[in-house]
């Protein structure tokens, strides 16, 4: 868990700012096999595209990295390309290709199941560097 008493921000940015850019959520949320196949893109084929996801609020975007990254950027809605390029990322490499998660589900005809029921949660991430503080039960009612 990360020591907020003793943590050094400004050494932090320097990092975030030295690091290099790379599209990790490509590998990471299999954002590389959907675009292969929603694009028929052969399997062996290197894109270097960074899929801008999650919730993201144009007026209060969190990251940077979009801003940052090179190659091409997908975003899954019109209105984070606009933020992007008001931020003065370059259009001719942000597009809006919406939300390929729904995409890949009807390529693949992916219906659910009659008698599904209940809900399916990713309520926090954490990382090497960082752990969630929830009490699940709470959660949970």
């Amino acid at each position: 868990m990360i020591d907020f008493n003793n943590y050094d921000f400004a050494e932090e940015v320097i990092k975030i700012n030295n690091a290099i850019l790379e599209p990790k959520d490509l590998y990471w949320y299999s954002y590389n096999k959907i675009i292969h196949k929603l694009y028929d893109i052969p399997g062996k084929t290197k894109i270097n595209v960074y899929p801008y996801h999650g919730i993201n609020i144009p007026e209060k975007e969190l990251s940077d990295f979009a801003l940052r990254y090179p190659n091409v950027v997908l975003c899954t809605r019109e209105a984070q390309v606009d933020y992007l390029v008001k931020n003065n990322r370059d259009a001719i490499n942000t597009f809006n290709s919406g939300a390929l998660f729904p995409m890949y589900k009807k390529l693949k005809q992916i219906q659910a199941s009659e008698n599904a029921s209940g809900t399916l949660v990713f309520p926090v991430h954490s990382g090497l560097e960082c752990d969630t503080d929830v009490s699940w039960a709470d959660y949970i009612k």
